[in-house]
């Protein structure tokens, strides 16, 4: 089974979103902060992870790239609220993310994204170049 995370601030666009890939055949979870998807992203292996910020309050790490790292194999979409915050998504200023919708996401636009990905022709970026990571690996 395909398991799906949800981030998203906004309860009727969580249900909504969660009803749509729920429709795709994922199971969701959905959660409102960020925090609670660190939790559950390090608890549970996902496929697909769909989130409307990439801030944590007083944290200078992306909150994609956080997530990214919970869950390697995930598809991250991000859902811009805005069209200036869907430009800066699109010009690949967040790192990890994979796709990039306008809120509100329709389910037309998410298959479009998941059936790209599921066919296998690339949409797995990788996060960074190793030349910018800063942890090393012990040897």
């Amino acid at each position: 089974m395909k398991c799906a995370l949800v981030l998203d601030k906004d309860a009727g666009e969580r249900g909504r979103l969660s009803h749509f890939l729920q429709l795709l055949g994922y199971l969701t979870a959905a959660v409102r902060t960020p925090n609670q998807a660190l939790n559950v992203a390090s608890a549970i292996r996902f496929d697909l992870i769909v989130t409307d910020t990439d801030a944590r309050v007083a944290d200078r790490r992306h909150l994609a790239a956080e997530l990214k790292r919970s869950a390697p194999g995930a598809t991250l979409i991000f859902a811009a609220t805005n069209a200036n915050e869907y430009r800066h998504a699109k010009a690949g200023s967040i790192p990890c993310v994979n796709a990039v919708v306008r809120r509100p996401a329709s389910m037309e636009s998410l298959r479009r994204i998941l059936q790209f990905g599921i066919d296998g022709t690339g949409l797995q970026l990788d996060c960074s170049s190793p030349f910018l990571e800063r942890r090393r690996r012990s040897t």
